[in-house]
């Protein structure tokens, strides 16, 4: 068996605006569980409007989460029974996958810590 010695293979995007008050406790979820994440302000970004409009993000806060550079995205490709998905929009849905995100690392990097040698 091999070590994951990486961390977490996902990358987080998060749309926001700069009047958005939904993202202010998503924000502060984030930067509590110690996520490593990056934000598209859309109003303040020089393409924000673009990248927005290019990944339907229709609401803020939206988050998109990208797995080895894919975004598994009902909106752009279907997806296979029982795949994650790779968008999340509003506190509640964002919070929730956080947190998620966070027991899934825990546990596999205590069942790493068990099988790996230090």
């Amino acid at each position: 068996m091999e070590c994951n010695t990486t961390g977490m293979p996902k990358s987080l995007v998060l749309f926001t605006t700069s009047r958005c008050p939904n993202c202010i406790p998503v924000k502060a979820e984030l930067e509590k569980l110690g996520l490593d994440y990056s934000t598209v302000v859309v109003d303040e970004h020089p393409n924000g409007k673009q990248l927005a409009d290019e990944w339907s993000v229709f609401g803020v806060p939206t988050m998109l989460v990208a797995e080895d550079g894919v975004v598994n995205d009902p909106i752009h490709a279907p997806l296979a029974l029982g795949q994650p998905l790779g968008r999340y929009v509003g506190p509640k849905e964002i919070i929730t996958y956080a947190r998620t995100l966070v027991v899934s690392e825990t546990l596999d990097n205590a069942s790493e810590k068990d099988a790996c040698p230090v």
